[in-house]
């Protein structure tokens, strides 16, 4: 199973290149043959619906299925307005697994109403816990905005409101035997580290005026996206 990873469109009325950047890294995904597609957030920049219906336009022309999830700069009740069948409700909150798959997929809600960083209530947690528990032998991978690691190449390296939620989530993970890895987005840079054991990733943002990091003009304008084959 091909699953391609892309995050952070920063769709924009402000800024329509980044509505060109989506374009091209949608062609540049479907050149890649993809099983299924999952944006890991922040979908748009300002979160009004125009922003959203272009997104979903672009989107659209995917060439296999896709989901989404939310970012910080997402909004909740606009996102579901758009996209209500390309993603799942847990009570006020974005987090669902995909289980129809070769390999089982969860969705993470770490969006907070109170700042651009993560939280996990324990809400989300109380999900998170029964849907690793749930499993069988199939493998199994996450998909979530903000990093749950120290991501030293930023100036405020914990991304996350309250790290003893991020520790009690490592707890979780270390305890499921089928998950492989976990993917995110939020940093705008592609880095990074293990938890216990457990590679977990971020992509930097399609936006490509947003990317930080030394990076060349040829990185800056590329499009970003992360083939994950099992």
């Amino acid at each position: 199973m091909r699953i391609i990873q892309i995050s952070d469109s920063h769709i924009s009325l402000k800024t329509p290149q980044r509505l060109d950047d989506l374009k091209r890294c949608v062609e540049a995904v479907n050149a890649q043959s993809p099983d299924l597609v999952v944006h890991t957030g922040d979908i748009a920049h300002d979160a009004n619906a125009q922003e959203y219906q272009q997104a979903r336009s672009a989107l659209d022309e995917l060439s296999a299925p896709y989901f989404v999830m939310p970012g910080n700069r997402d909004n909740r009740s606009e996102l579901v307005a758009v996209f209500s069948d390309r993603l799942v409700m847990l009570q006020e909150f974005i987090q669902y697994s995909l289980e129809d798959y070769p390999v089982r997929m969860l969705m993470i809600d770490t969006v907070s109403t109170q700042s651009n960083k993560g939280r996990l209530c324990n809400t989300r947690l109380q999900h998170i816990k029964a849907s690793l528990e749930a499993g069988d032998s199939r493998p199994l991978i996450v998909f979530m905005h903000h990093t749950p690691f120290e991501v030293t190449e930023i100036p405020d390296p914990f991304q996350f409101e309250d790290w003893s939620e991020v520790e009690t989530l490592t707890g979780m993970f270390a305890q499921c035997e089928a998950l492989r890895a976990v993917y995110c987005g939020h940093v705008h840079r592609n880095v990074g580290a293990e938890l216990k054991g457990l590679p977990v990733t971020a992509i930097t943002c399609m936006a490509c005026d947003l990317r930080k990091g030394q990076i060349t003009d040829e990185e800056r304008q590329r499009p970003e996206y992360k083939v994950i084959d099992f």
